[in-house]
Order: C-alpha cells, then structure tokens, then sequence
C-alpha cells in the first residue's frame, strides 16, 4: 500500500509510520493507485481528482469522491474522519435552485404575460372646455366709513430664545475581522443579531470572490482566511462604489465599511458597503 500521507510502499493496508490504514485501489491494468501524489496533486479539487480515479477504473462517481476525501483527510489530518467537506458547485446546492425558483416564477410570469397577454385600452377621456357666460358687474352700494377708535399696542415683553439642544455625538464606529463576525453569529445568531444588525462598522478580511448574484448587484465575499471554510462575509456594494472593486484580486486582505444585515444560509451579509 503507497500511503497517503508519507508516499511511502508498505507490504499491507497499514503505514507503521503514520499509524494510518488504508485499503489500496488499483487501476484497470493492476497497478495500485499512487493517492500520495493524487492528494499532492488535486489537492482540495475534489472533482478533477474524481474524474482521474473514474478514467481509471470502474468506479462510480460517489465511490470515487468518497474514496479521495478519505485519502485527503489522512493526508491532510493523519485520519479517515470527515474533517474536510469538498465544497460543491453553486449549481449543486439546494440553495441555488430554491433561488431560481423564487425569483425565475414571477420573471417567467410576467415574460409569458407580455408575450401572449392581450394589451389593455386605456381610454383618456379629453377634457370637455367650461365656458363662462361673463355678465355684467353690478356695482356694489357705497357707504359712508365709519371712523373706528384707535388703539394704542400693548407691549408684549420679549420672549428669551431657548437654546437649541446639542446634537448627540456619533456612534462610534467599530472595528472587527470577518472570522470574528462568522464566530459570533456561529455561536448565536440571535443574540448576534440584536447587536450588530442595522449597524455600520468596519469588517477585514480576505477577498475570496467577487461577482453579481441573480440579480446583477455587486458583491465581494470575505473569509477568515481558512481555505476550507464554507462561511463568508457577503458584501453588496451600491453602482456608485463599482470603481473601488475594479483593482480588487482574491487574495488580497481588505477593509470593508458597511451594515449588517444578519445571516442568509452560510453567509453573514453587508449592505451599503464601501471600501476603505
């Protein structure tokens, strides 16, 4: 067996020195399966690592990705638990469909109504011209004025202008990395929420993508800087902030000023962001 974690040929299914076993997988013309070089290779890219195994032998593709990720976790842990989850395409969670469905339903609806909908007349009615008979004034009757008494002004005494109330300082802003801001909402979301939400303040962290969502709006996602996290601080910038994305690269380590608004699935989300 070529072991997973050291590379190393032993005569049976155990290393004596990693203290790990591993059953070996042979290809289609007898020779076993090198996974040392496979995990050194693919790494966390579960599946290309998958379609290597596949083209190899007669495995099917969950037996394949099953078989890496035990190979992965010895490699990377030096134990077959399932420490690493692969991280699956955005089209194979459950969650990109529900959004489809959500938000595809009424476009579809309102597409198939402009298409096939018969158009509505909308009848204006043109305002009908008033016009007025212009009849002669009749003079009104003249009277004598009668002279009213004067009446001398009583003095009021001068009112003394209140002070206006000083406004009240700003809230100062704080600072926090997104591993913390993932950390307090991991421990408890609600409590989370009744401190954070709504308010504006300064996330760091590292830049792991940025694109548009389904509905063309601007967003970077920071992580805690662990490749193999799948949380994320989601952060949603207005068309006005669009020039600071253009220079922004994964990887790079930034600060983000913007409000909290709670967590959405895996995601801790900023809106009104503006890079600082």
């Amino acid at each position: 067996m070529i072991c997973p974690k050291c590379g190393k040929q032993n005569p049976d299914s155990k290393c004596p020195e990693c203290n790990i076993t591993f059953e070996p997988v042979l290809d289609g013309s007898g020779k076993e399966i090198d996974f040392h070089t496979l995990v050194t290779t693919y790494k966390s890219n579960v599946d290309d690592a998958a379609n290597y195994i596949i083209a190899h032998t007669a495995m099917d593709r969950k037996t394949a990705e099953t078989i890496y990720t035990k190979a992965l976790n010895l490699y990377l842990y030096g134990s077959a638990g399932i420490f690493y989850k692969p991280k699956k395409p955005a089209h194979r969670k459950w969650w990109f469909w529900v959004l489809i469905v959500i938000f595809g339903l009424p476009v579809f609806a309102i597409t198939m109504g402009m298409i096939f909908g018969e158009p509505v007349e909308q009848t204006v009615s043109s305002p009908q011209p008033t016009v007025s008979q212009s009849a002669e004034p009749t003079p009104a009757p003249t009277s004598s004025p009668t002279p009213s008494p004067s009446v001398s002004p009583t003095p009021t005494p001068s009112e003394t202008p209140s002070p206006s109330p000083s406004p009240s300082p700003e809230e100062e802003m704080f600072h926090i990395t997104a591993e913390e801001l993932l950390a307090v909402y991991e421990e408890n979301e609600i409590a989370a929420d009744q401190e954070l939400k709504g308010r504006t303040f300064e996330v760091t962290g590292v830049v792991d993508s940025i694109g548009r969502d389904i509905l063309n709006d601007a967003y970077i996602t920071l992580n805690s800087g662990d490749e193999y996290s799948l949380s994320s601080v989601q952060c949603y910038f207005k068309d006005s902030e669009l020039d600071s994305l253009t220079e922004l690269r994964t990887g790079d380590t930034v600060t983000v000023i913007g409000e909290c608004d709670g967590k959405a699935i895996l995601s801790v989300m900023m809106k009104k962001c503006k890079i600082k």
